[in-house]
């Protein structure tokens, strides 16, 4: 998974996009004694065009604009004027799940005129918006934008497997037609009516990727029930057995209200797996990354270049921390999960495997490696371990770096990493089916995740060595029996050195094509 550890737009994106550019929001002050024209538009603070004049009844009319500059950074409801891009293309887009816990379903997304909006924030829902937001069906919308003469290039299809926490959706679009932009939008499944996505952006003129960061928003059409999980769809409303239990409607919003910022979901009731579903209002719950592919349009130039001739790739694993032990990663390629004959080492929202579960609590690569072995010359074409010193294999430690080449047999292969954050439960990070860039070198840093197998313990005799004091401890605890998420982070351990923050990346990847 391709986290930037700096997100760079050419746009401001939805979630910073409001300005009062536009809005000409006028307010009315009443002139004091003293006060004058020349006196108030001084007082106002710079970067605000003003237009001031008196009305009727002698009241003093501040009509202001921002500077664009100056543009507040922190709000969710409106969205900014589309730049579109004025040249046609082909582009990849991927999606990916930054929530600790909630399923997605897969985007409906669109390449289209200006005019045309999949959703507007600030504009009620669309019958086709209802039925994303309330039950995750994708078929009325994706109807919708291919009947429509102004979308050049639309997909999402029902029945799609949700992408859970750290997840990741990939998808190929083509516009032959100037001037489109793009827009997305999916279900927040463990929600009543949540949604996220991006409206009518700015595609990519030339080879830097646009990063959108997305918030979650409201579509307005039911009134949120955080008492119990029953009113959710499923995979939601299964007990800690997994047992469906009966469904309640959540009531509907009566008028249907109009789409804004979603207030936040938390503690969600009755249910052992419902604060995975939590988030604020103003959480990132999904990234999309938008990726020219006809990379000589996007150099000015007059056709599209033959794919590279890569025989080779070097894999570059550097461990950031300040004190985190790391197990030699476990690098892989192999087919994409959606191809033919395809393989999926890990998933966020799903349970984790026998052999992730044996990496993550005990280090132990053996099992992964001899279901690799007998995934080569199949859907698994290669795979190493990182070692920092391969004469003397061990954990890599703190600032080391280990390197790997690869023989890439074909460009629709991705790769997978594995390693656990030692002096965890069951932490590890790692890469699931990560789509190779066409560039010639990326750099990217992986999550941590929490394999969902363990309950996490910050007592240090219940991690494996290096990390207890008398360095034969075991980490054996109560099973969680839950699935694969971002890590919650752990704070308050007796040895402070191995706390780290949600969020946070510990292993930095280099690929580079030979």
């Amino acid at each position: 998974m391709r986290i930037p550890t700096n997100v760079t737009t050419g746009y401001r994106p939805l979630r910073k996009a409001y300005s009062l550019a536009g809005a000409a929001l006028a307010l009315t002050l009443t002139a004091c004694d003293g006060d004058t024209l020349e006196g108030i538009q001084g007082d106002l603070e710079d970067g605000i065009e003003v237009n001031v004049s008196t009305n009727d009844d002698g009241n003093v009319v501040v009509s202001l604009i921002e500077d664009d500059d100056n543009a507040a950074d922190d709000d969710n409801t409106a969205a900014p004027a589309p730049v579109a891009t004025s040249e046609p293309g082909s582009f990849q887009v991927t999606f990916t799940n930054l929530t600790q816990g909630q399923p997605m379903t897969p985007p409906v997304v669109a390449l289209h005129d200006p005019s045309v909006h999949l959703f507007q924030v600030g504009e009620v829902s669309s019958d086709a918006i209802q039925v994303i937001a309330e039950m995750g069906n994708n078929a009325p919308l994706v109807e919708f934008a291919v009947a429509n003469p102004s979308v050049v290039s639309a997909a999402g299809v029902a029945g799609d497997a949700p992408f859970g926490p750290g997840g990741q959706v990939t998808l190929n679009l083509t516009t032959t037609e100037e001037g489109q932009v793009f827009s997305a939008v999916n279900m927040l499944i463990c929600t009543n009516d949540g949604i996220s996505g991006v409206d009518s952006i700015a595609l990519p003129a030339g080879t830097d990727p646009v990063v959108v960061l997305a918030r979650p928003y409201d579509a307005g059409t039911r009134i949120n029930q955080n008492n119990s999980y029953s009113f959710f769809p499923p995979p939601c409303r299964t007990n800690a057995e997994g047992a469906l239990i009966d469904v309640a409607e959540a009531p509907l919003e009566s008028p249907r209200q109009a789409i804004g910022a979603h207030a936040g979901q938390l503690n969600i009731a009755n249910t052992p797996l419902g604060s995975n579903w939590n988030f604020a209002t103003t959480d990132d719950v999904l990234m999309i990354e938008i990726v020219r592919t006809d990379s000589a349009v996007a150099d000015g130039g007059d056709s599209t270049p033959e794919a590279p001739a890569t025989t080779s790739v070097t894999v570059s694993l550097t461990n950031t921390s300040d004190s985190q032990p790391m197990t030699p990663p476990v690098v892989v390629l192999h087919n994409a999960p959606d191809a033919d004959n395809g393989v999926r080492l890990f998933e966020g929202g799903q349970p984790a495997s026998d052999p992730i579960i044996a990496i993550a609590e005990n280090g132990n690569n053996t099992p992964l490696v001899e279901l690799l072995e007998s995934l080569e010359g199949g859907p698994v074409s290669t795979f190493a371990l990182g070692f920092a010193d391969p004469s003397a294999p061990g954990p890599l430690l703190p600032g080391n770096t280990a390197t790997v080449d690869l023989n890439l047999e074909s460009e629709d292969q991705v790769m997978s990493i594995v390693s656990m954050v030692v002096c965890t439960n069951d932490g590890f990070s790692g890469a699931d089916s990560h789509t190779l860039s066409a560039d010639a070198s990326e750099t990217f840093t992986l999550p941590i995740y929490d394999a969902g197998s363990e309950t996490n313990v910050l007592t240090l005799n219940y991690w494996v060595p290096p990390c207890s004091p008398d360095g034969a401890s075991e980490n054996i605890t109560d099973d969680e029996n839950g699935s694969i998420t971002l890590h919650p982070g752990q704070s308050g351990s007796e040895n402070p050195v191995f706390d780290f923050e949600a969020g946070t990346g510990l292993l930095e990847v280099t690929i580079t094509r030979n």
